[in-house]
């Protein structure tokens, strides 16, 4: 639209800039013949501009454009009949192109009366009241001022003399609407100016032409109505291509000063008939004193007096507008809700509107005569005075913005905000009017918004967002000063989702708050404390150059987090895993959450509750752990898992009791990897279920046969995670599988993480159906987690495996406490108790002591594929086959 309106433009230019040319052109001395191509030509351009604006203006200004082309038309015709034909007829029309041009002249009236509608002047009454006073005093000048008019040649014939008396009618019928267009506010465009301009010029043209007793001696190439036509057409072509812009006169002074000409113009109009009345009466010696001459005085008298009255009415008019314009700026002052005053240039206020006494809390009484500035807090006087003494300074109407604090109602400070404006020089006002509005709660508001774009809500720590921010001006200032130290600490809390799930998020949350006081208590006031999201925390450490500085903060969170945490009544241990990393000249914010995450992930995968430093490895191994988790779903289809089995022995005679069954990943390219490292990202994607129930029907089916080939009661224990334990029908998978196996269900137990024991509401029924199959339970790693004897007394296990890393400390003479209890808890509950992790014969001499049931490690055997177990299971068929020969043969020599 913007392109269309410039293209517009220019072409308006461009066509009045070869009006100008050929109107130069036209007058200048030359050969008629010339003179009469360019006035054709002319003609001819403004035709094609007019057909050129009914395509691109706008639909109600269509038929104006197309009117005004039709005009030119009949224009151009009648010109090339006049000048190439002039005997010809039309009709009774002598010649034919008089008949032309009046029908031109009609069809122009149609146009200019279409640009007024297009215009809304049509609904203006009163302009087109006034346009018909002046059409009339007009058409009374015409046959004053050019009596050639007033009658027709008498050497014409009948169509001649028609045509003469129907081209003025035609041509005063163009000027009323001209007039009409001229006179209304709607129809003052540039557009429509122009056009009433050209269609003028175009009437005056062919009256100058009639008066001077042309039109029957023929057309004269060269003179100044032919100039006169030529400017009325390129202004109409002009017109056209113009973009119209409606209502382009807006209410001001100048609009004021031209009503007033107006009216003036249509008074003055209306003296004219009478005065004429009476310079004929003179002429005539009738006047005298007679009615006729009384009559015509009083006419004038009472014009004059109507006059006079129509001015003090106009007056009258205009100050009540003025009157209700005053009363309803006042009225809006009265009912602003900005708080409005006026003050001098000493700032002593002059002017209150109510919204002041709202707002201070005083009388207007109260407020006339005080400082504007004593309004302001005194922290704030100083700089709103300077801006006021400023504005006092500036030109008159200069406006300066206010913001600020002020004394409000019952000494509550409120803020505002508003501007000052210079109207010390209006002789209305001659002050500085003040306008202050209450932004206190949108202040507030915006800060509680502040706030949540910046701070977690659950907590009050930073979020991300405010980290990250705060990281990006601790890496500015490293990589001014290389040597400002910074580190970075990612905090994830080990097993959380434990909590939600079995005790709900509210529990959760108040886990989250707690975990959060006790970081923020932990660092130091200078560091940076972020909740990134769910159970993970970062802390910003600034201006350190020790290492040790961070590891002895790192711990300490380690060891605050381990201490219990009261949650719902219930004491529960948060454990804690922290990936640290050290910022360099050349990190960025996402390079160092990435390295801490990738550290915090190494340190979980190493066993959990610990420390690791990031180093460019991880970052390696964080890539492959990536890749792994990728394929994990084509490893199951393809078979590329293996079941092994470790041995599980009675601590007092070191009789085989079982296995444990235990998955491995046989890579095709990497070769054997440790479940540490793909069981993580099985449970986050889900393919624990799948790949946990082919482990469980693998063991079955192993187990069964190896009881019915060797006639030994050998128990399987399978790990069971906690996501594939809540998947429904799990209780009709495990039966189905004993069924398919033919393995007896006390051949099985099924080990649980500690965690799920916070799950108890819900994993209790569950336990309590496999319970009913004869199926085990055990509680694997028993120590290390949420440990709650509550829980444990209500959950229908039959065992407890005591973790390795308390079993490790069993070695020379170390401290035996924690084992001892786990095994006195055990014993109290009826448990059988499972000791993980024994690789020493000290270890299992302690154990034995103590009174452990069972245990399995790297002192009974690394875990064996299926085919080794049968070896196994035959060596000992032997073996007791030869020990029952050799006591037979004892037997019998006895």
């Amino acid at each position: 639209m913007l392109r269309k309106r410039i293209r517009s433009v220019r072409a308006s230019w461009v066509l009045a800039g070869l009006g100008i040319v050929s109107t130069a052109a036209y007058l200048a001395p030359g050969r008629p013949g010339e003179r009469s191509a360019l006035f054709t030509g002319a003609l001819a351009l403004s035709l094609l501009g007019a057909f050129l604006a009914r395509r691109r203006s706008r639909v109600v200004e269509r038929p104006a454009w197309l009117a005004s082309g039709l005009a030119f038309c009949l224009f151009l015709l009648g010109l090339i009949l006049w000048l190439w034909a002039p005997g010809s007829q039309f009709g009774p029309f002598e010649p034919a192109s008089d008949a032309l041009f009046l029908a031109a002249t009609l069809t122009l009236a149609v146009a200019t009366a279409a640009v007024a509608f297009a215009r809304g002047a049509h609904r203006e009454g009163a302009a087109w009241v006034e346009a018909a006073i002046l059409t009339v005093v007009v058409g009374l000048t015409g046959l004053e001022l050019f009596p050639g008019v007033r009658a027709a040649n008498p050497s014409l014939g009948v169509g001649g003399r028609l045509a003469s008396g129907a081209q003025p009618v035609a041509e005063l019928l163009v000027v009323a609407i001209v007039l009409a267009l001229v006179l209304s506010r709607n129809g003052r465009d540039r557009s429509a100016l122009l056009f009433a301009g050209g269609a003028a010029l175009l009437v005056v043209s062919d009256l100058a032409f009639r008066a001077g007793g042309n039109d029957s001696d023929g057309f004269r190439p060269g003179g100044a109505s032919g100039a006169l036509w030529i400017v009325g057409f390129v202004l109409i072509g002009v017109a056209a291509l113009r973009p119209s812009t409606a209502c382009a006169i807006r209410p001001s002074r100048r609009r004021e000063v031209l009503g007033r000409i107006q009216l003036a113009l249509v008074a003055a109009a209306v003296f004219v008939p009478p005065i004429l009345l009476v310079r004929d009466l003179r002429g005539r010696t009738l006047l005298g004193a007679n009615s006729l001459t009384a009559a015509a005085i009083g006419a004038i008298v009472v014009l004059a007096l109507a006059a006079v009255r129509l001015r003090h009415l106009f007056s009258t008019v205009r100050r009540a507008e003025a009157h209700r314009g005053e009363a309803r700026l006042s009225a809006l002052i009265l009912h602003s809700a900005d708080a409005i005053v006026l003050a001098d240039r000493e700032h002593r206020i002059t002017f209150a509107s109510p919204s002041a006494e709202s707002l201070s809390g005083k009388r207007r009484s109260a407020l006339l005569g005080g400082s504007v500035l004593d309004w302001f807090t005194e922290d704030q006087r100083d700089a709103v005075g300077k801006q006021l003494a400023n504005l006092a300074a500036l030109p008159p109407g200069s406006t300066v913005p206010l913001e600020g604090s002020v004394h409000g109602a019952d000494d509550h400070v409120r803020m505002v905000e508003g501007f000052g404006q210079n109207l010390l020089e209006d002789a209305n006002v001659g002050a500085i009017v003040v306008t202050l509005r209450d932004t206190t709660t949108r202040r507030e508001l915006e800060q509680q918004l502040e706030r949540r774009a910046f701070h977690d809500e659950l907590t009050g720590l930073a979020n991300r967002a405010l980290f990250a921010d705060r990281m990006s001006h601790a890496l500015k200032r490293k990589q001014r000063d290389h040597q400002v130290g910074m580190a970075v600490l990612f905090i994830d809390l080990d097993d959380f989702k434990a909590v939600n799930d079995g005790m709900g998020h509210d529990a959760g949350d108040d886990l989250i708050r707690c975990v959060a006081e006790r970081i923020r208590s932990s660092v130091r006031p200078g560091d940076t404390v972020a909740r990134l999201g769910g159970d993970e925390f970062a802390v910003l450490v600034e201006d350190t150059l020790a290492t040790d500085d961070v590891m002895r903060l790192a711990e300490r969170l380690i060891e605050m987090l381990a201490l219990p945490i009261e949650v719902k009544g219930v004491g529960m241990a948060v454990p804690a895993s922290i990936g640290v990393t050290y910022a360099t000249r050349e990190s960025t914010v996402d390079s160092l959450l990435r390295d801490a995450d990738i550290a915090m992930y190494r340190a979980k995968s190493l066993g959990k509750s610990r420390i690791e430093v990031f180093d460019t490895t991880l970052r390696d191994d964080a890539v492959r752990r990536l890749a792994l988790r990728v394929e994990l779903p084509a490893a199951l289809r393809q078979g590329q898992f293996r079941v092994v089995y470790q041995p599980i022995r009675h601590v007092v005679d070191e009789v085989l009791a079982g296995f444990e069954a235990l998955v491995r990943w046989q890579h095709p390219q990497h070769g054997l990897i440790s479940p540490a490292e793909f069981i993580p990202a099985a449970e986050e994607t889900g393919i624990i279920v799948d790949l946990g129930r082919w482990v469980l029907a693998e063991a079955c089916r192993n187990t069964a046969e190896w009881n019915r080939r060797w006639h030994h009661p050998i128990s399987i224990s399978v790990n069971v995670s906690g996501l594939q334990l809540h998947q429904p029908g799990f209780v009709d998978d495990v039966r189905g599988i004993l069924d398919s196996t033919k393995l007896a269900p006390g051949c099985l137990t099924l080990e649980l993480t500690e965690s799920i024991l916070v799950q108890h509401q819900r994993v209790t029924a569950i336990l309590l159906e496999l319970r009913e199959l004869g199926i085990g339970i055990a509680i694997d790693d028993f120590g290390t987690g949420y440990s709650s004897l509550s829980y444990l007394q209500e959950f229908p296990a039959t065992s407890i495996k005591v973790d390795r890393a308390f079993v490790s400390r069993l070695d020379d003479g170390g401290d035996t406490g924690i084992v001892r209890s786990i095994l006195a808890i055990g014993e109290t509950l009826g448990l059988t108790t499972v000791a993980e992790g024994v690789e020493t014969t000290e270890q299992m001499e302690v154990l034995r002591d103590l009174g452990c049931d069972r245990a399995q490690g790297f002192l009974f055997g690394r875990p064996q594929s299926a085919g080794d177990i049968e070896g196994m299971l035959e060596m000992i068929r032997l073996s007791r086959t030869a020990e029952r020969a050799r006591a037979e043969t004892v037997y019998t020599v006895a």
